[in-house]
């Protein structure tokens, strides 16, 4: 339809395209180039302030909660923080087709969830969309001949800036790398001491002295407490090494003690094993006297037997056998061989003469007579041995007596050590009482010299002690454009 038009009416085309191409430059030249449009990029930041916190307690706080409540937003594609002193931004990238109008209205919705766990310092998040139009159109430097930094400064504060915000459509302008003249004031803390000290020794110098005293007084006091802390320890310590040589000295009395009681039954012993050896000679004593009277005895039989010697002698020589034969071991011992050769002499078949026997029997008297003076000796050693055992026995009891009194002292002395510790608590628990007293009686004056120099120096019409703060006040309020007067300081205006 639109061939057949064209081919029937040539010109209507011919006139209908150049009014088209006509148009066309028309338009083109007349359209405004805008090289920086409007649209929104998919980005969100989430910021937040907390005062006072440092970036480890803002991360932990305030942006990981953050994190994890963005994680779940729709078409969420990446999530960047930084965590700073005092503040926290979490940067959220979301896909190119997202709708950022509803994605703005979604993290609302759960901002909103997790505003209610936080402390009451933090402040409320703030949401920001980038958008090209938050980007300046214009930076520009400024130089002004013939003027300093300072001067340049001033010049674009008071005339550019305010110039440039007057264009119309203009949102806003900013400026950085201005110089700022300020003027710093140091407050000199002795300075200020040294001043109050002088406004209150003017309104009564008494007070001064008083603090002053009570000051004092409050020094004496705690030198007193160190002075008693380090009597009780020295005292302490001395008693504790009175109780170390008690307690030595009660070791080696013990050991002296189990010695003496050692001793004595050794002695014990050895009387016991004296006295055994005094019964045993003494029997055998006794068995030399039988002996010597049974050989009497037998000498008056021989000389009875004179006249048939020949049929008594079989019964005088088994007599005599038979006493030689059960004479105690020690007496044969002591007899020897003359004792033997004679019992080998009655044994032998042979007739034996009386006077062989009666001789026999003398040598045999002999031998005894010679062993019972040796049995009187060993009596009299046994004697002089059981004397000195019984003069060790009355120093052993001599010793236990002092030993036992030793023991006593040593006692008495341990109760005088504890009676000594307990008096030298009760001592130190008496001065710390008093000093605990004096303590209190300080406290309390002290409050009563606050109290007056209060109001003494509200009787001179002074608010309170010059302090940094209200200098700072001062100087806050003050224009330095108009001085008010000036002050003098040793000389130096």
């Amino acid at each position: 339809m639109l061939a057949k038009f064209s081919v029937k009416r040539p010109y209507t085309v011919v006139v209908a395209v150049v009014l088209v191409l006509i148009l066309g430059i028309i338009s083109f030249l007349n359209l405004e180039t805008d090289l920086l449009p409007s649209f929104d990029l998919p980005y969100v930041l989430v910021m937040t302030s907390y005062p006072g916190a440092s970036p480890e307690e803002v991360e932990v706080v305030v942006t990981k909660p953050l994190e994890q409540v963005m994680a779940t937003v729709s078409n969420i594609k990446h999530i960047n923080s930084v965590s700073s002193e005092n503040s926290s931004v979490v940067i959220l990238e979301f896909n190119n087709d997202t709708n950022m109008d509803s994605a703005t209205i979604e993290i609302n919705g759960l901002l909103d969830l997790v505003k209610s766990a936080w402390p009451d310092g933090i402040g409320s998040p703030m949401l920001m969309r980038l958008n090209p139009d938050m980007l300046p159109i214009m930076i520009a430097s400024v130089d002004i001949q013939d003027m300093d930094m300072i001067e340049i400064s001033q010049k674009v504060q008071e005339d550019v800036i305010p110039k440039l915000e007057s264009i119309p459509g203009l949102a806003s302008v900013s400026a950085t790398g201005l110089l700022e003249e300020r003027v710093e004031v140091l407050l000199e803390s002795d300075k200020l001491t040294d001043l109050n000290k002088r406004l209150l020794n003017k309104v009564d110098k008494e007070l001064s002295e008083a603090e002053d005293q009570l000051l004092d007084a409050r020094s004496e006091l705690e030198e007193g407490l160190d002075k008693l802390d380090a009597e009780e320890q020295k005292q302490t310590s001395r008693l504790d090494q009175g109780g170390q040589a008690i307690r030595q000295g009660r070791r080696q009395l013990d050991q002296a003690k189990d010695e003496l009681l050692a001793g004595e039954k050794e002695l014990l012993r050895a009387e016991a094993e004296l006295r055994d050896k005094r019964i045993e000679l003494i029997a055998q004593e006794n068995n030399i006297k039988a002996i010597k009277g049974l050989l009497d005895e037998l000498e008056n039989n021989i000389g009875e037997a004179a006249a048939d010697w020949l049929e008594q002698q079989g019964e005088i020589r088994a007599g005599l056998l038979a006493l030689i034969s059960n004479l105690p071991q020690p007496i044969k011992d002591a007899m020897g061989p003359a004792l033997q050769t004679m019992e080998e002499r009655l044994q032998e078949t042979g007739p034996l003469e009386p006077d062989e026997i009666l001789q026999m029997t003398e040598n045999l008297k002999e031998g005894l007579d010679q062993t019972s003076q040796l049995l009187a000796a060993g009596l009299v050693e046994l004697e002089s041995g059981l004397a000195a055992l019984d003069e060790k026995k009355q120093e052993l009891s001599d010793g236990k007596k002092v030993l036992e009194q030793k023991l006593g002292e040593l006692g008495q002395k341990e109760q005088e050590l504890t009676v000594g510790k307990v008096v030298l608590k009760l001592e130190m628990d008496r001065a710390r009482e008093k000093l605990s007293e004096g303590e209190t009686i300080l406290d309390e004056k002290m409050a009563e010299f606050e109290e007056a120099r209060d109001q003494a120096l509200k009787k001179a019409s002074l608010d309170g002690v010059l302090t940094k703060e209200m200098i700072s006040a001062i100087l806050a309020a003050q224009n330095f454009s108009m001085p008010a007067g000036s002050l003098t300081d040793q000389g130096q205006e």
